[in-house]
């Protein structure tokens, strides 16, 4: 099926909400483009390659993020937690440049890397990039993944994996310095 090269809803109140090819999340939460349309439904693809009937009265009675309505800028948003020893402006700089150097990358829009939190075992990085073809961001995300760690291992930069202390009650140590002790003069 060949979907038809202008076809665009126009609900009641004449505002036009989709055009044929737009990446939308619709009210399925799913991300999907606009394929075809009609008077009662509209049918999207997904990532997946799965055409999927969304009823129309659906989509006009319900928020849905469209985020090609004007053009096709989508950002790739990748995040990475490094060790709480690290250098930060280094590791800014590094992920700064990983997703500079990306050859997707939409050229009027440097990436701005962000310090996200302090998560529970690691500095939590957000790296974005644009891009213009939203339907590549896995692979694009892939790639700037690709990046960051090889140049974090170039760089002798750790990337953190949780970790977890544990600490032990009085009694409770008591009795592992016992049952430790014990195996220890019966060894």
């Amino acid at each position: 099926m060949k979907p038809a090269e202008h076809a665009q809803i126009e609900p009641f109140v004449g505002v036009e909400l989709f055009k044929i090819g737009t990446t939308t999340v619709t009210v399925t939460m799913l991300v999907t483009a606009t394929f075809i349309v009609s008077i009662r439904a509209t049918i999207v693809r997904t990532l997946d390659e799965e055409d999927v009937i969304v009823p129309n009265s659906s989509l006009v009675q319900s928020n849905v993020k469209n985020f090609t309505l004007e053009d096709n800028l989508y950002r790739v948003r990748v995040t990475v937690g490094v060790a709480y020893s690290s250098d930060v402006p280094k590791v800014k700089a590094i992920l700064e440049s990983c997703a500079n150097s990306m050859d997707y990358r939409e050229q009027g829009f440097a990436s701005r890397v962000l310090l996200l939190a302090f998560g529970p075992s690691a500095l939590e990085f957000e790296a974005p990039v644009w891009m213009r073809d939203p339907w590549n961001h896995r692979i694009a995300g892939s790639k700037l993944r690709e990046a960051i760690w090889l140049a974090f291992k170039e760089q002798q930069v750790t990337i953190a994996f949780p970790q977890v202390d544990v600490h032990f009650d009085q009694p409770v140590a008591e009795s592992l310095r016992l049952l430790s002790a014990g195996k220890a003069s019966a060894a």
